[in-house]
């Protein structure tokens, strides 16, 4: 959760208090009208709905200062199916999970570039690596992304395939189905034909993700120049990555 203040462009945050399910932080922000504060309260994954009691109420309301704060969540905690019910027994102002607390800081009016897709598309088959056979590789890639499967523990793939048999063409279609600004993802592909003319050309990798925001994202100037940023949304899966050309 620190790192995702600082990304947001806190210049101090301090952890106030802390318990075994639950974070209290205390943040600093510049903005054009001066220094402003904010509090958040950060619920781990474990976090457990009783938690929530009046007690720990009274305290974090305290820590805050002025009574306001708001409930931060990961996308895998289980608070998060019923937020409205979160917030109101964790006390915050707002409840976001990382994800949309990202979008919602950051990406507000953000937009994808549409991937450019073939007409007629045959969805193929997708091996797994212990040889179990998925039919639709699209939607096998697009739960996997969303860390909705049980391949989820793994953090990079590699799609394997000949010259020309259509993994440009997946990587599009990939990319459409996990489009979802609603719900704070945006992802980003970097096709070959991009990328080839300038990889021998001694360009960094720095300059290789730029490419890839600049072809994906309508606005993003909001992105560029801000490394903790970009980390921090790959990181959260606010930027699941696809790279497309690696034969």
């Amino acid at each position: 959760m620190k790192d995702i203040l600082k990304a947001l462009g806190a210049v101090s945050t301090s952890e106030v208090d802390a318990s075994q399910h639950w974070t209290f932080y205390q943040s600093v922000f510049t903005t054009p009208a001066g220094d402003a504060s904010g509090n958040f309260l950060y619920l781990k994954s474990s976090c457990p709905r009783k938690e929530g009691s009046t007690t720990n109420r009274q305290h974090w309301s305290s820590l805050s200062g002025n009574g306001e704060y708001i409930v931060v969540a990961p996308v895998s905690s289980e608070l998060l199916e019923n937020p409205n019910r979160t917030r109101r027994e964790f006390g915050g102002k707002e409840i976001f999970s990382t994800r949309e607390f990202l979008r919602q800081k950051a990406l507000r009016d953000q937009e994808v570039v549409e991937a450019r897709q073939e007409d007629f598309f045959i969805v193929p088959d997708l091996f797994v690596e212990h040889g179990e056979n998925r039919r639709k590789a699209p939607d096998t890639l697009t739960s996997w992304f969303r860390r909705g499967d049980d391949l989820s523990d793994k953090h990079i793939g590699i799609l394997v395939a000949h010259a020309g048999t259509g993994k440009t063409t997946l990587a599009r279609h990939l990319k459409a189905k996990l489009t979802d600004a609603s719900s704070g993802v945006f992802p980003i592909l970097l096709e070959s034909e991009q990328w080839r003319d300038i990889i021998g050309a001694g360009t960094s990798l720095a300059a290789l993700w730029e490419l890839a925001v600049k072809k994906s994202l309508k606005r993003p100037e909001k992105v560029l120049g801000n490394p903790d940023l970009f980390r921090t949304l790959v990181k959260e899966g606010v930027f699941p990555i696809i790279f497309d050309g690696l034969d």
